[in-house]
């Protein structure tokens, strides 16, 4: 099903440096939408002039378009690590591991300091259980 399961003690030795990238992500979303917000505000303003316009609105969706371009690559990189984003808002992260030999999600949430919870494949956060072992 996975292409790589991560032991708990491999999923939490990666919490540091994925805790910096959540944090990146957040940044790069805000920084989308209040670029969204701007073009909205923008396209609504009928004083400037159609060449103006014209130039300012192409900045502003180059600048939506490239942060979406890296907050994309950004996922893709963690993803190629079996690493996956579920929400960038909440910070939640699952990391494909094995319980009894069926495929699970350890699941993550941004400000935990490690791996307590997982879920079953099909199942949500919500439905998360405490982590009582993994297979190795």
């Amino acid at each position: 099903m996975f292409s790589y399961y991560f032991t708990l003690e491999e999923a939490n030795k990666t919490l540091e440096g994925l805790t910096e990238e959540m944090a990146g992500l957040q940044e790069l979303q805000l920084e989308y939408r209040e670029l969204l917000a701007s073009r909205l505000r923008f396209k609504q303003e009928s004083f400037i002039s159609a060449a103006a316009k014209e130039e300012e609105l192409f900045v502003l969706e180059a600048g939506i378009d490239f942060l979406e371009f890296q907050s994309r690559m950004l996922i893709k990189q963690l993803e190629k690590q079996s690493i996956f984003v579920k929400s960038i808002d909440q910070g939640l992260v699952d990391f494909p591991a094995r319980m009894d030999g069926a495929p699970v999600l350890l699941c993550w949430k941004q400000g935990e300091t490690e791996i307590a919870h997982y879920h079953g494949v099909f199942e949500t956060y919500r439905k998360r259980k405490k982590v009582n072992y993994i297979d190795d």
